[in-house]
């Protein structure tokens, strides 16, 4: 009976001091993921589901969704009211990983399958939060930056026009190789199971995105005033309602993009407007160079 009592009393303590557990458990959130805009043929594929969707202005996305451009086409993704990736025409991302943590650190895996992304990220409190962005042969992990990342053939490319990114290969085991830093106005490329080239200035074909970031930058610090404009409690409450967004039924989908709508993220003429009437607006302005696959990079004074 004694050793009985001692070892109830033991577990006791190990109860109230949480001791028992190597590890604390933090709860995790998904990050607010938004088809912000998108033109031309844009396609959705939702977790575990082998259909294909036509796009939605607004429409919210959760790990493991897939976005699909079609020729002459584009999609913009904004995550968390803070950072925004470009989807190029032509190209697969899947949304891997958009987790919060119970104390506001974020960690953001996206994978590239082909095409090109263009991402202009806040800058990231490292190593606590992280933003990365995987190809079949790459891992591209930024630090606060305005990056791209492309497939051609079997190969990636990164290249910087702002801040600097982590770049590593991946082996045939899966693993990540050595990592290089790609300061900004350099690139590099990685091949099959190599670790990365040694990064370089700009080619000419890459330089001429790099006008295009001061485009996404309005766009990233726009969205981002307007949800740090709205009270912690209205902010949480729409995070909350987003998380079980594909849960309800249409009706109450249907009343969260409206209540969105009210708060100031109002869709116009062109896709993914904005018209907060404290902010000026920035639309969505794609097109194409020629001779240069892609977006033009159309400055709004």
């Amino acid at each position: 009976m004694k050793v009985k009592t001692e070892g109830l009393a033991f577990l006791l303590i190990l109860f109230l001091t949480g001791s028992a557990c190597p590890e604390e458990v933090q709860s995790e959130k998904e990050q607010i993921a938004v088809l912000s805009a998108f033109q031309g043929e844009v396609l959705i594929q939702e977790k575990e589901q082998t259909t294909w969707q036509a796009a939605k202005e607004g429409l919210f996305l959760f790990e493991g969704d897939k976005v699909q451009t079609k020729e002459d086409s584009s999609a913009e993704i904004t995550f968390d009211y803070e950072n925004i990736v470009e989807l190029s025409e032509d190209s697969l991302l899947k949304i891997q990983k958009i987790k919060i943590r119970e104390d506001n650190s974020k960690e953001s895996a996206l994978k590239l399958e082909m095409g090109r992304v263009l991402a202009e990220i806040e800058t990231i409190p490292f190593p606590l939060s992280k933003f990365e962005i995987r190809t079949p042969t790459a891992v591209a992990g930024a630090r606060g930056t305005g990056f791209m990342v492309e497939i051609k053939d079997e190969k990636t490319l990164i290249a910087v026009f702002k801040g600097k990114v982590e770049v590593r290969g991946i082996t045939r085991e899966g693993t990540v190789t050595k990592e290089f830093l790609v300061p900004s106005n350099y690139e590099t490329s990685v091949l099959p199971y190599r670790i990365p080239q040694i990064p370089y200035g700009l080619s000419k074909s890459t330089t001429i995105w790099k006008e295009r970031f001061i485009y996404l930058e309005a766009r990233r610090k726009q969205t981002k005033e307007w949800w740090q404009g709205l009270s912690p409690f209205k902010r949480e409450k729409l995070r909350e309602e987003i998380d079980k967004y594909r849960t309800l039924p249409l009706r109450q989908q249907q009343e969260i993009k409206k209540r969105i709508k009210t708060l100031g993220w109002k869709g116009g003429v062109q896709p993914g407007r904005w018209q907060s009437p404290e902010l000026p607006s920035v639309p969505y302005q794609p097109g194409k160079i020629n001779g240069y696959p892609g977006q033009i990079p159309i400055i709004n004074p």
